[in-house]
């Protein structure tokens, strides 16, 4: 927990690693009493979330995506697809007891005080993690949520219905946010420093990662073309570190250097580093990409040097451009009518971009080198959404939404299927009645949104 002092006081009050039981933390009443400036709340509301989307949850999603291989104590254990619900408590609570019941104390300070830029801010994080919840869940809590008195033990709403909502508090955020009402947070606010169109920016990359996620593929076009467009990378939201262990250290550098070294590799059965190797082509020369990723390529272990994507102060990828423009090349591809001049744009786009971080490396594609064919643009970008989103839960939501596209084989033979979604953690079990019974074979079970067609 002092990681995160740097960021702000405010983080005393956020439990990040509480074993209290997840009920209470999903019934916070949005009215309790804080006596922190507003600002300061959500800058420990912010620190805090980057344990949610850069933690233990994005580690053990990239062992089912195979990013990464789990070699040691509980790891091993998940690369063997071995688990129990207790494995999901942290990610959990996490998210509910931190980040979705403390902006919602913030939305209700920021009301009494009519400050609509915190209060658009604070509902872009909320609906974040609800999003999340429901990405990795499915049903999961959203409508009661936050209400203690009315319900003690909040019902699950199917994953469609959280989708909805999520889009729903999203779109009130932009609002909000264009509304340019209350005093702004400032540097307080380590994301954007206040920035509200930096802010209805992300908003709108969220709406359309959303929308990509239960295949709308209309609506993903639609709030992508108005989501992150700076193509200097200058207005991703990023997760920023310092360096300093215990303090503000980039999280699997932490993890992988100092806390659990030997837990987490990128040895085989992993796929990503061996798929990077062999992505080369007269127009792509994977070798700086693969070398910043990945150490001893094409990979025994994650890269943590200084230079390196997990070096202890290298900024963690929260929404980004990249991001956004592989939302749209999908989703020209593989709307009702397949634009392929238009994806095509988009995922050069992208190359450009990463040009621009490993010069020489990405010259832009034109249509021959796909014969025009829809199906080998998409593997295109299928494969390069899947090595964007390295170390990114993102990742495992694409190989699970576009069931398994890139052919990832199990690392054990006794299925033939990879990790579908999070078990239920047994201390929500326990304590809401609720909460739906986890069954035999659930670990393989597609949510509802990853069970259609793709």
């Amino acid at each position: 927990m002092k990681r995160f002092t740097k960021y702000g006081l405010l983080i005393i009050l956020l439990p990040i690693l509480s074993c209290k039981k997840a009920t209470n933390g999903l019934n916070v009443s949005p009215n309790s009493p804080t006596s922190a400036p507003l600002d300061l709340v959500l800058n420990g509301a912010q620190v805090a979330s980057i344990v949610s989307y850069e933690g233990n949850a994005a580690r053990m999603a990239g062992i089912f995506a195979q990013s990464f291989a789990g070699s040691a104590n509980q790891y091993a254990s998940l690369n063997n697809y071995v688990t129990t619900t207790a494995d999901y408590s942290e990610t959990w609570n996490n998210l509910y007891t931190i980040v979705i019941t403390q902006t919602q104390i913030i939305q209700s300070q920021a009301l009494a005080v009519n400050n609509k830029t915190v209060l658009g801010i604070a509902q872009v994080m909320q609906a974040q993690a609800f999003g999340l919840a429901a990405d990795l869940w499915g049903d999961v809590p959203f409508s009661q949520v936050g209400d203690p008195i009315s319900f003690p033990q909040p019902k699950f709403d199917t994953q469609t219905q959280v989708y909805a909502g999520v889009q729903n508090l999203l779109s009130t955020a932009i609002t909000n946010l264009q509304a340019n009402v209350g005093t702004s947070p400032g540097v307080k606010d380590i994301f954007y420093g206040g920035n509200t169109g930096q802010w209805i920016a992300a908003a709108n990359t969220l709406k359309a990662r959303f929308y990509l996620h239960v295949k709308d593929y209309t609506n993903a076009i639609t709030y992508a073309n108005q989501g992150i467009n700076d193509a200097t990378g200058q207005s991703d939201m990023m997760a920023k570190h310092g360096g300093t262990y215990l303090v503000d250290m980039n999280l699997y550098n932490s993890f992988l250097d100092n806390d659990r070294s030997g837990d987490l590799t990128a040895a085989s059965p992993a796929f990503a580093p061996s798929f990077l190797a062999g992505r080369n082509n007269s127009k792509t020369n994977e070798t700086d990409r693969l070398g910043y990723i990945y150490m001893n390529a094409p990979g025994a272990s994650a890269n943590l040097n200084d230079v390196g994507l997990f070096g202890p102060s290298t900024p963690f990828p929260l929404i980004t451009y990249s991001e956004n423009q592989l939302i749209l090349a999908e989703a020209y591809l593989k709307q009702s009518a397949p634009n392929f001049n238009s994806a095509l744009t988009a995922l050069n786009n992208h190359r450009a971009y990463l040009n621009t971080i490993y010069p020489g490396s990405y010259q832009a594609y034109v249509a021959s080198d796909f014969s025009s064919n829809n199906s080998l643009l998409l593997k295109e970008i299928q494969g390069e959404r899947y090595v964007t989103f390295i170390g990114q839960i993102e990742q495992f939501n694409d190989v699970r939404r576009n069931q398994n596209a890139l052919g990832i084989t199990p690392t054990v033979t006794t299925t033939t299927l990879l990790p579908q979604r999070f078990l239920y953690p047994q201390d929500e079990q326990n304590t809401n009645p609720n909460t739906p019974l986890v069954g035999a074979g659930d670990f393989f079970k597609p949510t509802t949104a990853n069970a259609s067609t793709y």
